[in-house]
């Protein structure tokens, strides 16, 4: 583990992740906060704005730096996307702790590649770390470990429509609305569309909500690590008539136009700028047993962004207060949902977690 003096770079600290993990972590670690990316000016001005002696440096991802230039950087997060594993294995080399919330599963299968290589630098690679996925894999493993022979695990994420999304965001749901992808069913995977089904949650007994599958990597990471045979993701928004609309547009081919740059830029602005309805973010854990059995799991807080930045935060604090282990691990399989949540309350006051477990 590395020294708590040592400095945490933040990269893509200025992004709309990257802004909120920086403003809680700099009180913490005072005099320790590095925000980097590729515009240095946007860089001091989060530095500034964040105060606590935060400082900036420019850095491009796309040219990894030389060894010396990570200086007496301690703990690496990575809010941005990549295209090469280069930096992330520039970081584990050198002992440095790795924290990446990446939500593509192409991309956390080639760092888990690196998971040898950090247990011989003693480096904590974390991976899976924010809204989904990340705090789904840790409810989806909770209610698992108190559901009475769990047949069927099924995850929801309900994304608010008030929410303004950042261009990253906005895009990388866009590539994924038509994927084809694998899931776990009985035991044997299938290969499903997105949005080409859909099933009906009731979570905590309030009116029933409808998810559409979605090529998450919670729902291929839980089926890999839990000994249950259906495991499945499933999306919506805030919004019943937008989630039908997505899904209709889905099922008509119509999403195929988003590959046009001037229909996505068209969209993409309307997302942003007619942003409506509430901005929170609630997630559903539910298991089913052989004979039907039900057990759910529901959080809620405001903004995707901020419950993200907020599960990679404490999980840092963690990290640097108590340590993990090396080499490079899921979220879930290192901390639990309990680990975390006294940390999430106290920057999200607004949390709300609900649960038919009797005594949680």
């Amino acid at each position: 583990m590395a020294k708590q003096a040592d400095d945490i770079l933040i990269v893509g600290g200025y992004g709309s992740v990257g802004r909120h993990l920086a403003a809680w972590l700099a009180p913490v670690f005072p005099d320790r906060l590095v925000i980097a990316g590729r515009r240095l000016d946007a860089a001091r001005a989060a530095a500034q704005a964040v105060g606590y002696g935060c400082r900036a440096r420019a850095l491009d991802l796309a040219q990894p730096p030389a060894d010396a230039d990570l200086g007496e950087v301690g703990q690496v997060v990575v809010c941005v996307d990549q295209v090469d594993t280069a930096f992330a294995r520039l970081c584990l080399t050198k002992g440095i702790d790795y924290l990446d919330i990446t939500a593509s599963l192409e991309w956390l299968q080639r760092l888990t590649a690196f998971d040898e290589l950090a247990r011989e630098t003693g480096a904590s690679g974390l991976i899976s770390l924010g809204t989904t996925p990340g705090l789904t894999n840790q409810m989806g493993a909770w209610i698992a470990g108190h559901a009475d022979g769990a047949h069927r695990l099924d995850l929801l994420v309900e994304f608010g429509t008030g929410e303004t999304h950042g261009d990253a965001a906005l895009d990388w749901m866009f590539d994924h609305l038509n994927d084809r992808f694998e899931v776990r069913e009985e035991g044997r995977w299938r290969t499903v569309r997105g949005f080409g089904e859909k099933r009906r949650f009731r979570g905590n007994g309030k009116r029933g909500r409808w998810g559409y599958r979605f090529n998450l990597p919670d729902q291929q990471i839980l089926a890999t690590d839990l000994a249950i045979p259906t495991v499945g993701t499933w999306v919506r928004f805030s919004s019943t008539p937008l989630t039908a609309l997505i899904a209709l547009t889905t099922r008509l081919g119509v999403v195929r136009l988003l590959k046009w740059p001037l229909a996505r830029r068209w969209v993409k602005r309307g997302f942003s700028q007619l942003a409506y309805g509430s901005d929170c973010c609630t997630l559903v854990a539910e298991s089913r047993s052989a004979i039907g059995q039900r057990q759910w799991l529901v959080l809620s807080a405001r903004q995707e962004t901020r419950l993200t930045a907020a599960v990679a935060a404490a999980s840092l604090v963690w990290l640097r207060t108590r340590g993990l282990p090396g080499g490079v691990h899921h979220l879930h399989q290192v901390l639990t949902l309990d680990d975390l949540l006294p940390q999430l309350r106290q920057w999200l006051p607004d949390l709300e977690l609900d649960s038919s477990v009797p005594g949680t």
